[in-house]
């Protein structure tokens, strides 16, 4: 039983997608767009080799302690056990400007997602 957080593009949906194809049993994407995530569930039962295979999408935000804990639940109630996570959620500040011009708010936003939101998922 796998979560990927941030699985409905990029690198997330495509770990997401490897599994599916590897033979796991189930795999949750998980996604601020969280119709996305659907989507890359759908793509990924396409891909799956074990008949078993389940999926489902879900809108996640890993900053959000109740978020984070939704996803957990909805894992645990859907699958009954959650083995991996996989966590391809990471921004960057806006835009490319020297560090000392970085707006308190835009470094917030990157340490909530990069470094808090680990934080979250691993003590759920």
């Amino acid at each position: 039983i796998l979560i990927v957080v941030q699985g409905a593009g990029g690198i997330g949906n495509e770990v997401g997608f490897a599994f599916a194809e590897s033979g796991v049993n189930s795999v949750l994407f998980a996604d601020l767009d969280g119709e996305a995530a659907t989507e890359a569930a759908e793509e990924s039962r396409k891909l799956a080799t074990n008949p078993a295979y389940k999926a489902f999408g879900i809108k996640a935000d890993l900053t959000k302690v109740d978020w984070v804990q939704s996803m957990v639940d909805a894992a645990v109630k859907e699958f009954g056990a959650i083995d991996y996570c996989i966590n391809a959620a990471g921004v960057d500040v806006a835009s490319y400007i020297p560090f000392a011009d970085t707006l308190i708010d835009d470094y917030d936003r990157v340490l909530d997602i990069n470094t808090k939101g680990v934080f979250i998922k691993k003590t759920k």
